[in-house]
């Protein structure tokens, strides 16, 4: 299932992800992510998430793909990840158990002076993400961006600012 509107994503060494996490999700409680320090990334365009569940050999498994632009330094091979969807969502993707495989390709184009990177990360395992609540600490210069809430627009409202255009 594709998952859309992503609005930010962050990561940090998978390492820092305890094992307690994975445990915790297969228990059905949403895991606490309390002392772990995210880096935040800046996403050019849209970024891609996939989410997927499936029942293989008597046991669940879950399947993650994303993929996005950066520009921002970025080049671990041993990372987790949190992305923010516009719906307030929040999905963890890997741990210290299971580390997703990181692709990284330099798409910088000449005479431009910055580097950008695309970014393909996927993971197949018995916890690949987990939907997480609460905040999460984060840092670097790209804050996540907030989106104003979905809601119904007014006939008044549209005759309003129709108005206004004169």
């Amino acid at each position: 299932m594709r998952i859309p509107g992503v609005k930010s994503i962050a990561w940090c060494p998978a390492s820092s992800v305890p094992a307690s996490v994975e445990m915790q999700a297969m228990a059905g409680l949403s895991p606490s992510i309390v002392g772990i320090q995210f880096t935040a990334l800046s996403v050019i365009g849209e970024a891609e998430l996939e989410l997927s569940d499936s029942n293989e050999n008597n046991g669940s498994n879950q399947k993650v793909s994303l993929s996005f632009v950066t520009d921002s330094e970025f080049k671990s091979k041993q990372a987790a990840f949190i992305v923010t969807c516009r719906n307030g969502a929040k999905y963890l993707i890997g741990s210290s158990v299971a580390v997703p495989a990181i692709g990284l390709k330099d798409i910088t184009a000449a005479p431009s002076s910055a580097n950008h990177y695309e970014v393909r990360v996927d993971l197949s395992a018995a916890v690949a993400w987990v939907l997480i609540a609460g905040q999460v600490a984060m840092s670097g210069p790209y804050p996540p961006v907030e989106y104003e809430a979905w809601r119904e627009i007014t006939e008044d409202e549209i005759t309003n600012f129709i108005n206004g255009l004169d």
